[in-house]
């Protein structure tokens, strides 16, 4: 094989690769810009939901033996965890563990603690041995949580779902209301941009190679071309 023909096949193989490379990774940065982030299916959305309704059903059998309040707002004394409460930003607790210890005998299992869409956080093994990084629900505390109030008590912030301390739960997919600005921190979307940024590096980076491969298999050819 003669060093032209030899040049000339290889400029057209470049270009070849070249070109399906860049149709392909074009498609895929299309796709990743029309579909940017994951979708929870309806089916799991709604496991989400159940489980925020066990929850919630723990906290209203608690209010109606204690007069209508909810445990974070009873004394220890009576069996409460108001001495316990740490509200922070949004009015989240961070002492969300004694609050939901509070109510184990309704709950009756940690993993009702879990939203099935969150492949970061693992149940624990039963109430005693409950930990922060075991749940993945917000509990938000305060006075102004009753039975009867419309103001969230608890939030996922994977998917979105919403219980509100008068019962009133939401799907995030169907009915669910955009989050108070003041949790939207604690919401873990941060990763879905990163991954997609990340993506479109790739693809950026696969994409150019690609054109460097097609400029590759040009000057080849134009190189057979001339000492033809």
């Amino acid at each position: 094989m003669t060093q032209t023909s030899l040049l000339s096949r290889l400029g057209v193989f470049c270009i070849t690769v070249g070109t399906v490379g860049l149709a392909v990774a074009t498609f895929l940065w299309t796709d990743l810009r029309r579909h940017p982030d994951p979708v929870f299916s309806r089916d799991e959305l709604l496991s989400c939901y159940s489980n925020l309704r066990s929850i919630y059903f723990g906290f209203q059998l608690f209010a109606q033996a204690h007069g209508g309040r909810f445990q974070f707002n009873v004394s220890t004394n009576s069996g409460g965890t108001l001495e316990l409460c740490a509200r922070g930003s949004g009015g989240v607790d961070t002492n969300a563990v004694f609050h939901f210890r509070a109510i184990s005998n309704d709950l009756v299992l940690p993993g009702a603690l879990v939203c099935p869409n969150d492949a970061l956080t693992k149940a624990a093994v039963d109430f005693d041995h409950l930990h922060p990084s075991n749940i993945t629900y917000l509990l938000r505390s305060g006075t102004d949580l009753d039975h009867k109030s419309h103001v969230i008590l608890l939030l996922c912030p994977v998917d979105g779902n919403v219980a509100y301390a008068d019962g009133d739960i939401r799907c995030a997919a169907v009915e669910g209301p955009p989050p108070p600005t003041d949790l939207l921190p604690y919401f873990r979307h941060d990763k879905g941009p990163y991954r997609k940024g990340l993506a479109q590096a790739i693809i950026s980076c696969a994409a150019a190679c690609l054109l460097l491969a097609i400029g590759l298999g040009l000057i080849l050819k134009a190189g057979k071309s001339f000492t033809a």
